[in-house]
């Protein structure tokens, strides 16, 4: 277990750090001095064999009191990570302002920031926040974020800025405009060019109303920044997809990413096109743009499949690149007969770089029958990684009235490793799975659990669970994990907690100074500050399978 009682409804992100392991940044509901209740910022850590790194798995660690919100987090690259967040006036504590904050935070959950972090933008409290970060590969981070006016649903305006690791600026001062178009802007995705600058794909209503909280008309723009922070398009962008239909984006929940780089300064991205005299038709797209925003792929891009309400009707999507170009979006599809019983359809398409899909269009690849039965209030029940050898690896909820976890593994030809239901890895009270890289071409499994709790949980509150696996689906927790007791010889009893000589499918954690005498072998090896110190006599040999 990682942490206690929070809650898939708050916002939380789980992010692979540098050393094959994960941190957890999450805001948690806590009692104030006062008797009333605030939310506090908080972090939790855990290596590559899933042990807690950092505080405890009641609370983990608190960065920062009574925020507001939290936006998101990502790697800094170096075993910490930057974190955007809300917080009321940090002068006066009170809520006739709040304030858009970057901190950076070291591997340990410390601050390397002033006290708040960086003030990114202040708003008096009629406007609503949301924000994205990017990291760069020097460390540099850029933030891109909305400010619109309460009652407008979101539709605001764009700004962006660039930090280094230190903090500091690295574009004009102020925030930069994303778009200086009159009307407002929506949902957007962001990526990177490849030369240090950023692409900006967002929702557009300047060819439509804006009537109660919504526009009658979406299009998709796009805005590319360059690395000094010029708008390198029009100052009103570049219109990408401005066809006589209503565009919309996909909201990026914590783990989702529908845009990537296409390796040449472009981007794929993925959306959704509504019909103007029908909405209840939607077409689920991807389009290749080039850094000036035109589409490399003909028409509106490449299509993946229909909803339609009266056929099938499409409820979550998933999406990852590969890093040879190749593309994958994953999605749940029903024939459109039921609503709470009947089964969905867990289904695949694969694009290559020139926009050419591997199976059927609209179609796709069935990967597996899911059970919903009712659960669709869980809306993220999937997620798909590639593997280290381009193939794809998928989680998802296979029966979701017990909510068991089942893991798939298909080839790069498109064959399943496992049967049409998938190798079962939790069996049941686990839900909004997330998969990340992990070292040693294995891999860790984030999940959210309620075995501790009611049929029914309040907030869809639950523990969070982590576990690592190799790319055979094979979880560690099933392979006997020793650790050493003492300062010893390895194959001495007395040196490992239960006397047990660790053997070639154990996982071996080293917190004291223990010494190879003798050939020796293990599954895993961790060798864990301040004590402990691995030391193999000369000519012999300590084998670590993974």
């Amino acid at each position: 277990m990682v942490v206690k009682q929070t809650s898939y409804s708050d916002r939380f992100f789980t992010i692979a750090d540098t050393t094959g392991g994960s941190m957890y940044i999450f805001f948690q509901l806590v009692q104030n001095q006062q008797g009333g209740a605030d939310y506090a910022l908080k972090m939790q850590r855990c290596d590559h064999e899933g042990n807690l790194q950092a505080g405890t798995v009641d609370s983990g660690l608190t960065i920062q009191s009574r925020i507001t919100d939290l936006f998101d987090a990502v790697s800094d690259g170096a075993g910490g990570a930057y974190i955007l967040y809300a917080l009321w006036s940090p002068e006066t504590h009170s809520d006739d302002s709040v304030y858009l904050y970057l901190q950076h935070i070291n591997s340990n959950g410390n601050k390397l920031w002033a006290e708040f972090g960086k003030p990114v933008k202040v708003q008096h409290t009629d406007f609503d926040f949301e924000g994205k970060l990017l990291l760069y590969n020097d460390k540099s981070v850029a933030v891109v974020f909305s400010s619109a006016a309460y009652g407008d649903n979101g539709y605001g305006q764009l700004s962006a800025q660039k930090y280094n690791s230190t903090g500091s600026t690295l574009w004009a001062p102020g925030n930069l405009a994303v778009c200086t178009a009159a009307e407002k802007r929506g949902m957007y995705y962001i990526t990177d060019d490849g030369s240090g600058g950023l692409l900006v794909v967002f929702e557009d209503g300047r060819n439509g109303t804006f009537s109660g909280n919504s526009y009658n008309n979406l299009d998709i723009f796009m805005q590319h920044i360059n690395a000094n922070g010029v708008l390198a398009n029009n100052a009103a962008g570049a219109g990408i997809i401005t066809a006589s239909s209503y565009q919309s984006l996909y909201v990026e929940k914590p783990g989702d990413k529908y845009i990537y780089p296409d390796g040449t300064g472009g981007c794929y991205f993925l959306y959704e096109s509504v019909a103007m005299n029908n909405p209840d038709v939607k077409d689920i797209y991807v389009q290749r743009i080039n850094a000036t925003g035109q589409a490399v792929w003909a028409g509106a891009g490449t299509w993946i499949a229909r909803s339609d309400y009266s056929g099938r009707n499409v409820y979550a999507v998933d999406m990852d690149a590969a890093p040879s170009g190749q593309l994958s979006v994953l999605y749940n599809t029903s024939d459109g007969t039921g609503y709470y019983d009947d089964p969905t359809e867990l289904r695949l398409q694969t694009i290559n770089n020139a926009g050419s899909v591997q199976y059927t269009p609209g179609i796709g690849k069935k990967i597996a029958t899911v059970f919903n039965t009712g659960y669709r209030e869980y809306s993220a029940p999937f997620d798909i990684k590639y593997a280290f050898n381009g193939e794809a690896i998928i989680v998802f909820n296979y029966k979701a009235d017990s909510l068991q976890l089942h893991l798939q593994k298909i080839k790069t030809d498109g064959t399943l490793t496992w049967d049409s239901a998938g190798k079962l890895i939790i069996r049941q009270a686990a839900y909004m799975p997330q998969i990340l890289k992990s070292n040693n071409n294995n891999y860790l499994l984030r999940w959210f659990d309620r075995r501790n709790y009611g049929e029914w949980v309040e907030d869809g509150k639950g523990d969070m669970f982590v576990n690592p696996f190799d790319v055979n689906g094979t979880f560690f927790s099933s392979r006997t994990r020793i650790v050493s007791a003492g300062n010893g010889a390895w194959n001495t009893p007395s040196t490992w907690v239960g006397n047990i000589v660790p053997g070639p499918n154990d996982i071996v954690v080293i917190t004291n100074a223990v010494t190879v005498t003798a050939a020796a072998s293990c599954y895993s090896l961790s060798v864990l500050p301040p004590a402990g110190n691995i030391i193999v006599q000369t000519g012999i040999s300590l084998n670590v399978m993974h």
